[in-house]
């Protein structure tokens, strides 16, 4: 996995990963919790003991209430077939850029719960080349695999088992073929749509990934197809969860990168920063549901509406802040945009 996530960060901002279609968000998994509160008491949080303390902690980024010492999660069977499919596609033409959209898009408006996958527009790599990674478990993925395998100029041989479906019984090479590297110098923009705008978003975001900068700087943007399915159906009130209705409720979510070189000075890393931002509010806000996510934040807020984008609502970010105020009331805990930062 992602060395920079641990399990604290991952299941309390949320956590969603490869199995989240299938079996839910990390959040809703989280059993139990013992947390050290700032008055030097041990608590054990859970659905039966301080139960509005537990529901903050799942998923609004727990580090607003206390030190968490250990966690409890619900288990599940790991997955022991898995089909992957890996593509690397450089677009020709604007008619080969747009099959290339509709393919990954027929793949994943049809997909089960069971199947899944990430988009990725590299706008840093001579040929602005596109990148697949679907993946499927259990024995009915032929079907939706060969959608991706379909869709024509595929370059074979940029990674391993390119182009080709692939079949393996242990879901933990998936993890490791799939495991991200640390990035650094890095500004994000994230956003959650339904399935239905998910070729409109990548037409989107593929434009601004294409748009020359004068500023020293490379962009990609990630299309995540992995919520959905199993987690719709659970906590559908929130009431055992905190996490946004729009984290609930989506299919998938975007995560858009800009980079600044070395070379950058200062000026030009600011300006790339409020420049992504506008974009943000202009663009990706509207088109989606304006949610961000807690685990990918985004430092500036042009409307100051870092609540509501976080955490859904008013409401429920107040409802949080009640939970805050009880357990750490003097705010000896905080951080940027936390539960309570500005109290």
């Amino acid at each position: 996995g992602d060395s920079t996530v641990g399990p604290y960060g991952w299941a309390t901002g949320g956590g969603h990963g490869y199995l989240s279609r299938l079996t839910g968000l990390g959040a809703d998994h989280l059993v139990a919790m013992r947390v050290v509160l700032t008055n030097g008491r041990v608590i054990t949080a859970s659905e039966h003991r301080h139960r509005e303390l537990f529901r903050s902690l799942r998923g609004s980024g727990g580090s607003a209430y206390g030190i968490a010492v250990s966690m409890t999660f619900k288990l599940h069977p790991t997955p022991q077939k898995v089909t992957t499919f890996f593509g690397a596609f450089f677009p020709q033409s604007p008619e080969h850029s747009a099959a290339i959209m509709q393919g990954y898009h027929n793949f994943i408006s049809q997909a089960p719960k069971e199947a899944g996958g990430y988009y990725l527009t590299m706008g840093f790599i001579p040929g602005n080349p596109v990148f697949m990674v679907s993946f499927c478990y259990g024995d009915d993925c032929d079907q939706h695999i060969s959608k991706l395998s379909s869709i024509p100029g595929c370059v074979p041989g940029l990674l391993p088992g390119n182009c080709q479906q692939n079949n393996t019984d242990t879901y933990y090479s998936l993890v490791n073929a799939l495991a991200p590297s640390a990035g650094g110098n890095q500004y994000t923009i994230s956003t959650s749509v339904s399935g239905d705008k998910a070729l409109e978003l990548i037409q989107t975001t593929t434009a601004w990934v294409l748009k020359p900068e004068t500023i020293p700087m490379t962009k990609f943007c990630t299309q995540s197809s992995v919520l959905g399915g199993k987690m719709k159906e659970l906590d559908v009130h929130g009431e055992e969860t905190s996490i946004s209705p729009a984290m609930r409720n989506a299919d998938i979510q975007v995560t858009c990168v800009g980079t600044w070189a070395d070379s950058a000075t200062v000026e030009q890393r600011l300006q790339m920063v409020s420049d992504m931002d506008s974009w943000g509010e202009s663009t990706i806000k509207p088109f989606g549901t304006g949610w961000v996510y807690w685990n990918e934040p985004q430092h500036n807020f042009p409307a100051n509406d870092w609540k509501e984008r976080y955490w859904g609502s008013m409401g429920n970010y107040n409802r949080l802040l009640r939970t805050k105020r009880r357990y750490d009331p003097f705010n000896a805990i905080t951080c940027y945009h936390c539960i309570g930062w500005d109290f």
